[in-house]
């Protein structure tokens, strides 16, 4: 076993992307409870540097570019001579030095698609996504389609034939047209947000109702595109953080000489659903809008009576919704919103516990602190030093 001290960690990652802003924070977060790690973050940022002098020659690598990609930053010298670890793309069959991957569960995104399309008594379902031919996109398609045809029902799809990169105004009046002609109401699964996010500009723009007449649902979760769409947009969102504190964890195990598997997957953080897959029978979209609100006012420590006066219903209504569709009271569902928060937080920040109580909602860090050891049996200080080891 490597004994080494300051070993140093080349990332390259597309900052851009939000899933390559949560693998860098994954990676960074196994880091920082490694402490012996030294790494070096090439984002893609304006005011990075253009190369990599500053570790010209380091222990191991976390990338997601292809070795012939142009953008990548990683000197050609270096990129199959020093131990790898791929993120969400094909290895480079090339390299000399060990090497592994990971990837998103694509399998497990497009049944949970499915599955969550599924459970609002839509009959009519629809893929809707790129023309590129890239395996995740294949594997989330045929997961969703087997989960489907499981059901009864078919799925319609679209995959653009034109060239790449895709002209979406020149595509416009396609997907218009293959919209209009899905029998409704049905539940369109987009491969990406800003996919999702064009079907949904798509259908206002034909005067196509969401959700009464389509239910449309993306992945990654990413927020501009999800909290400020028309309607708001339910989405998936992988693990990616999850996933770059498992890349880090694999190469951590190649530079030490342990074994290590070569292709590793990450699963579904979580699936936030918001008012494009809300059904139309009145309880789901109430449920959706209540949501919404314990989310998005999460420090207000709003009562089930507020929630239900801002969303049009009584209280009564709004509790047997909850209990209907999700199998639980709305203060457990605040609750359970709250403590979420507040894992996150211990997790990836060093935010005192009084700041942690403040930004979820609890009157004061005595509640928090109660509510965590009745909850966990244990202390947020004791669980956060064991999230970190």
């Amino acid at each position: 076993m490597s004994r080494k001290r300051n070993i140093k960690i080349l990332v390259a990652e597309s900052i851009s992307v939000k899933a390559a802003r949560d693998i860098i924070a994954g990676v960074l977060r196994y880091a920082a409870a490694k402490r012996v790690w030294n790494v070096f973050v090439h984002g893609g940022h304006p005011f990075d540097c253009d190369d990599s002098r500053p570790f010209s020659r380091p222990d191991g690598i976390i990338t997601g570019y292809t070795s012939d990609d142009p953008a990548n930053p990683v000197p050609t010298g270096m990129r199959r001579n020093i131990p790898t670890v791929f993120t969400c793309i094909t290895p480079d069959s090339r390299m000399k030095a060990p090497s592994a991957s990971i990837y998103a569960d694509d399998q497990a995104i497009g049944k949970a698609a499915a599955k969550c399309l599924a459970k609002n008594n839509l009959a009519h379902f629809a893929f809707f996504g790129t023309g590129k031919t890239a395996y995740w996109q294949k594997a989330r398609l045929a997961s969703f389609k087997e989960a489907v045809n499981r059901t009864g029902h078919e799925v319609s799809v679209y995959l653009p034939t034109g060239k790449s990169p895709m002209s979406w105004t020149k595509e416009r009046s396609e997907v218009l047209r293959w919209i209009k002609s899905l029998p409704k109401p049905c539940g369109i699964f987009a491969a990406y947000d800003s996919l999702a996010r064009f079907v949904l500009d798509t259908c206002r723009e034909a005067e196509i109702k969401v959700p009464a007449q389509v239910q449309v649902l993306g992945v990654d979760n990413e927020t501009y595109f999800c909290e400020y769409a028309i309607p708001t947009l339910s989405s998936i969102s992988p693990d990616f953080e999850g996933g770059g504190f498992l890349a880090a964890q694999t190469l951590d195990a190649i530079i030490e000489g342990r074994s290590y598997s070569r292709t590793n997957l990450f699963g579904i953080a979580e699936i936030v659903e918001r008012l494009s897959t809300s059904d139309t029978s009145g309880a789901a979209n109430r449920v959706a809008r209540a949501m919404e609100l314990i989310r998005g006012e999460i420090r207000s420590r709003l009562t089930v009576a507020a929630i239900a006066q801002k969303i049009g219903c009584s209280a009564r209504l709004l509790e047997k919704d909850f209990k209907d569709l999700l199998g639980r009271s709305v203060i457990r569902e605040m609750g359970e919103v709250r403590m979420t928060k507040v894992l996150d937080l211990l997790k990836r920040t060093a935010k005192s516990e009084e700041t942690i109580a403040a930004e979820c909602g609890y009157g004061s860090p005595g509640t928090l602190r109660n509510a965590f050891r009745a909850q966990f049996g244990t202390t947020m200080r004791a669980w956060r030093a064991s999230a970190l080891d």
